[in-house]
């Protein structure tokens, strides 16, 4: 028989494969739940998860997590640790006005996760880590956000869409589509300053680049990708007066503005039913890697980032997914508490998660590090640090605690670690 994944993109296979996706949701969704016995409804429904990428490793005590009172630690000048809306704590700096704004305005459903272990001092093993866990039967990374995707949406054309980000390629490979970030820059000039409908010859042009955009993603994009459902998110897209505005502002390469715009994408696909779950990066690679003048490159990329993570949630809104989106912003590791001869820091394995979203409980922080930059064990169910379960949280344990509130089974990406259940909301 043969495989339908190995089918060309005709409409009969995509329907086929429609179909053969329909079937394995159906089985999906009988499965047994690990968190409550009610089966997903409307209201609860898995919702849209947005990955952003920090790649380089933060610093985290510059926004996320106050040490300026650990003698361990070398700390900014002029920052102060302060609260912003529902008393969530940060730390904040003249020179970083965007990151109070955003906890001024969002703190209320943003949650800090600190003393989250990377497992490594290295940018490699740290981005795995960051983004997949290691599946024994396996013997290979499976990555997060495309198992989620291949759970709760595997009839979409993009189940999970990456934007020049880390993935893992696995058994779930099929559900991803790695998208490269000039995208947004070497499509056809008149799809991308068009205000209007398109032409046959520009439809011809932008389905040949899609097309080879399609052979060349190094081989990690869904084989099943429906290319005239991307043809008109992109076209749509590019064309929206909004965009057209933004895009007008932009200087091409610019790293402050275009990750945003891949964010607004990923969110045009979410809310165009293309796309359930998507990672992005913030920024250029290495761009928070600071060896040499911590605090001043450190501080321009963390402005950068909340001032495109303003945009983007304004976005959300506007989309009218502020109660279906989950939001998580991490790095692939931390920064050593101490700068070293050339005024920087260097790689730390204890680093920092920041996360939004109706279903998460927003307005705090959980977990902590000690004066030295050790995290302190926590209990992942009440967030306390004493009892008996004590664990040193890592992303899996934050994404574990996600995925089973919406009752997708951990067994098939990770070891099974505690769920960490103390950042959902109860109600």
């Amino acid at each position: 028989m043969q495989d339908p994944w190995d089918s060309p993109l005709t409409r009969r296979a995509l329907l086929r494969n429609a179909l053969a996706y329909s079937a394995l949701g159906a089985v999906l969704w009988r499965a047994p739940r690990l968190w409550g016995s009610a089966q997903l409804t409307g209201k609860s429904a898995p919702p849209y998860l947005l990955v952003v990428h920090c790649d380089g490793g933060w610093d985290t005590t510059m926004t996320l997590e106050d040490k300026s009172n650990a003698s361990a630690f070398a700390t900014e000048s002029g920052a102060t640790a302060t609260k912003g809306k529902s008393d969530i704590p940060y730390v904040d700096h003249p020179d970083r006005p965007s990151v109070k704004i955003f906890f001024d305005t969002y703190g209320d459903g943003a949650l800090i996760v600190n003393g989250l272990y990377s497992k490594t001092i290295t940018h490699e093993e740290g981005t795995l880590f960051s983004s997949s866990s290691f599946h024994q039967s396996e013997q290979r990374y499976i990555d997060w956000l495309t198992y989620y995707a291949s759970q709760v949406a595997p009839t979409k054309a993009v189940p999970h869409l990456v934007i020049e980000a880390p993935y893992q390629p696995g058994p779930y490979a099929r559900y991803a589509y790695k998208m490269p970030a000039d995208w947004f820059t070497t499509a056809p000039t008149p799809i991308l300053s068009g205000d209007k409908a398109l032409s046959p010859d520009e439809e011809a042009a932008l389905r040949t680049y899609l097309t080879r955009a399609y052979h060349t993603a190094v081989g990690t994009h869904a084989e099943t990708t429906d290319l005239h459902k991307l043809h008109a998110l992109l076209g749509g897209f590019s064309q929206s007066p909004a965009i057209q505005k933004e895009l007008a502002t932009f200087s091409a390469g610019t790293e402050s503005q275009a990750w945003v715009t891949h964010g607004k994408f990923a969110i045009q696909s979410f809310k165009d039913g293309i796309s359930h779950c998507a990672t992005i990066q913030a920024g250029r690679a290495g761009l928070w890697d600071t060896h040499r003048d911590h605090y001043a490159a450190q501080s321009t990329a963390w402005e950068m980032l909340f001032a495109g993570l303003l945009h983007i949630l304004d976005a959300i809104s506007q989309a009218g997914l502020q109660d279906e989106v989950i939001l998580l912003v991490k790095s692939d590791i931390g920064r050593y508490p101490k700068l070293n001869a050339h005024k920087g820091k260097d790689h730390w394995p204890y680093t920092s998660a920041l996360l939004w979203g109706q279903p998460i409980l927003g307005g705090t922080a959980l977990g902590s590090t000690d004066k030295n930059g050790i995290a302190h064990p926590i209990d992942p169910t009440f967030g306390s640090y004493s009892g008996s379960n004590l664990v040193t949280l890592t992303l899996e344990h934050v994404l574990a605690g996600i995925f089973t509130r919406y009752g997708i089974a951990q067994t098939a990406y990770t070891d099974q670690v505690p769920p960490e259940m103390a950042q959902i909301r109860k109600t």
